[in-house]
């Protein structure tokens, strides 16, 4: 029996052994892993935020350190003491004008939510999911940030520029200085598209004063025709009246001619009677 405690022992070390390495092999892979999605995170092109469960910032990406960095100024305007050389530490509330009702909501987040804030003039859509261990614990939250601003000064400048042209300002156009990509291209879709409108609002005034104008040329010329007409009527009735008065005339001739003729047989006829 004593000799065979020093092989317990032995065995007892090598099992521990065995165990220390395959747990830091087992670490070593989580490590491995946990670089890899840090490296993938790292290279995608929206910005991603990292909390833990007690919503302290643990990881910003670069993407998002580039988007705040570039609006730090402006989200002073609303927020003061923000500096995006201390956002990783803080608290994820400092981005809320209500940092009590977001933390109710990030308490109650079990699946993915989304909502839009506005700092210092910059929209940010964010959609948000809660990070679980292996028991399903809340171990932190993931946030995704989206920079809505651009897309949503088109849109305004969009709705600013329809309303004009629906109220008959024509000359309203969307400002593309400071645009690109996307927003550059469907700002000059819209624009082009007012100018076609333009055109043809232009072409159908035209028309419509060329109808305007040919109506007015039918109106005056149906005036004379008429007036012709009423003159020519009134011509007609004087002729049929002097030819009435004409054939009255002839009758009356006629009938003094006829009396005449029988004067002078009458008067041949005595004369005649005379001579015997």
């Amino acid at each position: 029996p004593g000799t065979d405690e020093p092989n317990q022992v032995l065995r007892a070390l090598d099992d521990m052994q065995t165990k220390l390495r395959a747990e830091i092999e087992r670490e070593r892979l989580v490590a491995a892993e946990n670089a890899r999605i840090r490296q993938a995170l790292d290279s995608v092109s929206s910005g991603v935020m990292v909390t833990d469960s007690d919503y302290r910032i643990t990881y910003l990406n670069p993407a998002l350190e580039k988007v705040l960095g570039n609006a730090e100024g402006d989200i002073r305007k609303d927020l003061p003491a923000f500096s995006l050389a201390a956002v990783r530490g803080a608290s994820m509330d400092q981005f809320h004008k209500d940092p009590a009702h977001q933390r109710e909501v990030l308490q109650k987040l079990t699946q993915t939510a989304r909502t839009t804030i506005t700092l210092g003039g910059h929209t940010f859509a964010m959609t948000l999911n809660p990070v679980t261990g292996g028991q399903d614990e809340r171990i932190g939250t993931v946030a995704e940030w989206f920079d809505r601003t651009q897309e949503v000064g088109v849109e305004q400048e969009m709705q600013r520029m329809l309303s004009a042209v629906v109220s008959g300002q024509l000359a309203e156009r969307i400002d593309l200085a400071g645009k690109s990509g996307f927003f550059a291209a469907m700002s000059a879709g819209v624009n082009r598209l007012a100018d076609t409108t333009v055109e043809v609002v232009t072409r159908v005034k035209q028309v419509a004063n060329e109808v305007h104008r040919g109506a007015a040329e039918i109106s005056s010329g149906s005036a004379n025709l008429s007036q012709r007409t009423e003159e020519q009527s009134s011509s007609l009735e004087e002729t049929a009246s002097s030819m009435e008065e004409m054939t009255t005339t002839v009758k009356q001739n006629a009938d003094n001619a006829a009396r005449a003729d029988q004067l002078a047989v009458a008067a041949r006829d005595q004369a005649e009677k005379g001579g015997i």
